[in-house]
Order: structure tokens, then C-alpha cells, then sequence
């Protein structure tokens, strides 16, 4: 009622209530959470009041304890397993949170306008953060707009005689590849994106241009992103066991998992439903009901779709439910998904290129192609001295050997020059016995002298 929204704005936005108050007009649209009002400011203008509605916390309270009561109801799934209700009430309460938390909407959109001319996806409306609290938000309004949810589905790729005045109308096809494209830029390039939904939401401007007026928000990190859009990729490019790799690296294992070789042979044989027979230009085979079915294999052999994970795949099924029903003949996820891929590469070599990181990326590149030489000249240095030494060891194995054999070669000289001596001694006492022994000894050390000049050349040689 007017009386209940008067007295929300008074409360919420004190004294600067009073510039909506008097222009505020009667409600727009409503939904079971809000309603959206016209108004104008004191300048002339137009703006878009968007209420939590006042009876929200009574009526949560009230069905607080329904809820409750429901986890003690014993249900089974489909495929006969108890479901796990309690769990399902925690996500859904967390899930309500965060879809009135207007406050944060209103940073979401903020963050989204500062890159939504750089990505040139959705426009965002700007924000008036005085005129902004945890339960009320105004932005700029959009006169000659409508609801995404109002356009009806269109076949027909022809546009009217307005283009040719400058007035581009878009049909339903371009519709859902640009409402596809921009999503899946804002998720895997920008730092939010839209959860949905998209059927309250988002708005067909009269240049043919979406619009994001509010919703539910999310945030995937760098490397999230990344690999999100190298999945994607692969269940595009019919790439199952990439695909399956991709996919459970960014999932939690809950309790016994199914083995990867096995879940890659499930990824494998599994098939997308189709209402058509078997095509080389994918008739009857969408790229969400590949997804789909990717999702619940991973669900059901024992891996855990993580949060960010899952607000993604939120996102994803409301965007494809759009799209889906403005144009059902064409697959706008895979249309905007081989758009993106080729606008990500640009957005790669922008960053790596722009005028603020060339600079430091060429310092980089310098510093990386100087420590690749100084290793080089390192690894040269350390194979020529290798063969240096490996070089003169082959050259010269016998003097180093003679070498260390010195002891031996002394050795066998004495005994060589001490039988010589005891020669020498006994000539002249040749016929005694005494003269018969010494050329026994002097033999003996000549065989001993000849026995260590023997071990020596075979230490040397062998």
C-alpha cells in the first residue's frame, strides 16, 4: 500500500525521503520479495525505486517454523536415496539472504558499471547511493524499455524497416546471443556476474541493448575463470576426458568417489537428450544439456559442486532457460560461448600489451631472456670444461697412471741396482761358496724387480 511504503521510505532514507514521496507513483511490477515504483528527483530525473516489501519479515517468521518442520519428513530422490532435506533448507535460507541483501546489489552494480563500457555487455543503470539502504534502491530509469521476460520468441532473422532510420531491432535470435555472450563475458572476464534472474530483471532497451537493473550476484577468481572457460572449451569441442579432468578438479570429493579412468568412460558414453536424430552440426544437441549431464554424473558418483561452482551453474541454467525460450532453433550458450572464446584472446593481449603493463612486461621479458643466456653461457662453460677433462683423461691415462705407480717403479730400480751391486761383489770370489750364493740373490731381487715393472704395465694397460 502507499501508506506501508511511505513509512519504509521515511524509515530507511530519513530526510532524503521526501524527494520521492511526492513523485512517487503507483507500483510497476511486484514479485512475492518486491515492487518497483517510478519516480523523479528534484532535477527532473527519472528513476527506478525498487522496495523490499515491508511484510517480508512477518511472513518469514511465520514460515520459519514450516520449514522446520520439514526436515523431519522422510522423502526419497529419484533414484531411491534418502534426500537430505536439512541441507537443502540451509542453502535455501543462505540463498534468501543474499537475494535481499539490497546492499550489496547496489556495490554488484557498481563494480559491473565500472567495466561495463570496457566489456560492452549488459548496461548497467546508474546508482544513487543516498537514496540507496539495505531494503530500498534507486537508479536511473530506462523510458521505452521492456522486460526481457515480454519478448515473445522469434524466428525470423529479418529486421524491419526501422534500421534503415537508425533504429535497430533486434530479433529473438540476436536477442538470446547477445543476452548469452553478455553473461558469459561478465562470469569469465568481469569481476561479477549475474545470477539471475533473468525474468525480472533485465530489460530490451529500444536500441536493442540489455539492460541489468538488479538481481543476484556472484564473483568467480582469476583462475576459476580461466579454467571454467577451458571446460567449457573442451565440452564444446566434443572433448570428453578433457572435459572430465576439468571438471572434477574444480569439485570436492564427498565420501568414496568414483575412479577418474572411470568417470572418464562415463563422460565418454554419456549423451545429451535429443529431439532430433544424429547431426554434424549438433541438431538436437544444446551445449547446456551437455552440461547438464556432465554436472549430475559428477554429483551422483561422489564429487561435491563447490559454491562458486554452483552459483555458476545457477547463472548458466537461467541464462540458458532465456535463451532457450526467445529463440528455441539455435544454441545461444554455444554462439556466445565461440564469442567469448576470441574476445578472451583480445582481452589476453590487451593485458599483456596495454600502456601500463608493456613497460614492466618488457622489463620482464629482458630480465627472463638475460637469465635464459647467463644460464646458457653457464651450461657451455660447464661442457667445455667436461670435455676438457674427460678430453685430457683419455689423452693421458698413462702418465697419470705411471704416477701414482711411482712407488712401485722406485721399488723395482732398487732391487734391479742392489742385484747389480751383489753381482759385482762376488766376482772376484768366483769357485767358493760363498761366491755361489751371491748369484743366487742377485737373481732372486732381479725376479722380484721384475715381477713389480710386470705389475706395473698391467696397471697401466688393464
Amino acid at each position: 500500500s502507499a501508506r506501508g511504503i511511505r513509512a519504509l521510505l521515511q524509515r530507511e532514507l530519513g530526510a532524503d525521503a521526501a524527494k520521492l514521496l511526492q513523485t512517487l507513483g503507483e507500483p510497476l511490477r511486484a514479485t512475492p520479495l518486491f515492487q518497483w515504483h517510478r519516480a523523479s528527483l528534484a532535477d527532473g530525473t527519472q528513476v527506478s525505486v525498487k522496495i523490499l516489501r515491508p511484510e517480508f519479515d512477518r511472513q518469514r517468521q511465520r514460515d520459519a517454523d514450516l520449514l522446520d518442520q520439514l526436515t523431519s519428513v522422510y522423502l526419497l530422490a529419484q533414484d531411491g536415496a534418502p534426500a537430505d532435506l536439512s541441507a537443502a533448507l540451509v542453502e535455501f535460507r543462505a540463498y534468501l539472504d543474499r537475494r535481499i541483501d539490497l546492499a550489496a546489489e547496489v556495490a554488484a552494480l557498481e563494480r559491473m558499471a565500472a567495466v561495463a563500457e570496457e566489456l560492452r555487455t549488459f548496461v548497467v543503470p546508474t546508482t544513487f547511493p543516498r537514496l540507496c539502504s539495505a531494503r530500498v534502491v534507486t537508479t536511473a530509469a530506462f523510458p521505452d524499455s521492456r522486460l526481457l521476460s515480454t519478448v515473445a520468441p522469434e524466428a525470423d532473422a529479418r529486421q524491419d524497416e526501422g534500421d534503415r532510420a537508425g533504429t535497430r531491432q533486434f530479433n529473438g535470435i540476436d536477442l538470446g546471443r547477445r543476452l548469452t555472450l553478455s553473461w558469459l563475458q561478465q562470469a569469465l572476464l568481469g569481476p561479477v556476474y549475474p545470477e539471475g534472474p533473468f525474468d525480472e530483471e533485465v530489460l530490451v532497451l529500444r536500441d536493442g541493448r540489455l539492460a541489468l537493473t538488479g538481481g543476484l550476484f556472484g564473483r568467480l577468481e582469476k583462475s576459476r575463470q580461466r579454467d571454467l572457460l577451458r571446460y567449457l572449451t573442451a565440452v564444446a569441442k566434443d572433448e570428453p576426458n578433457r572435459a572430465c579432468d576439468l571438471l572434477l578438479d574444480q569439485c570436492g570429493e564427498a565420501g568414496s568417489a568414483t575412479p577418474r579412468a572411470r568417470m572418464r568412460r562415463l563422460f565418454r558414453q554419456a549423451e545429451p537428450f535429443r529431439t532430433a536424430g544424429w547431426s554434424r552440426h549438433y541438431a538436437g544437441q544444446r551445449l547446456a544439456d551437455t552440461l547438464f549431464v556432465h554436472w549430475r554424473l559428477a554429483r551422483k558418483n561422489g564429487y561435491r559442486i563447490e559454491a562458486p561452482m554452483e552459483a555458476f551453474t545457477r547463472g548458466l541454467f537461467a541464462v540458458e532457460q532465456q535463451g532457450r525460450r526467445i529463440a528455441p532453433e539455435r544454441d545461444g550458450l554455444r554462439q556466445g560461448l565461440n564469442d567469448v572464446r576470441i574476445i578472451a584472446g583480445a582481452v589476453r593481449m590487451r593485458e599483456y600489451f596495454g600502456p601500463t603493463q608493456l613497460q614492466e612486461n618488457l622489463h620482464q621479458l629482458v630480465d627472463t631472456a638475460s637469465l635464459a643466456l647467463r644460464r646458457a653461457a653457464d651450461a657451455t662453460r660447464a661442457e667445455t670444461a667436461a670435455a676438457k677433462h674427460d678430453s685430457d683423461r683419455y689423452r693421458q691415462p698413462p702418465q697419470a697412471k705411471n704416477r701414482r705407480n711411482l712407488p712401485f717403479v722406485a721399488a723395482g730400480l732398487l732391487l734391479v741396482l742392489a742385484a747389480g751391486a751383489i753381482v759385482a761383489e762376488r766376482l772376484p770370489a768366483a769357485g767358493s761358496d760363498a761366491a755361489q750364493s751371491g748369484p743366487l740373490g742377485a737373481l732372486f731381487y732381479s725376479l722380484v724387480a721384475l715381477l713389480l715393472f710386470w705389475y706395473v704395465e698391467r696397471k697401466d694397460h688393464g
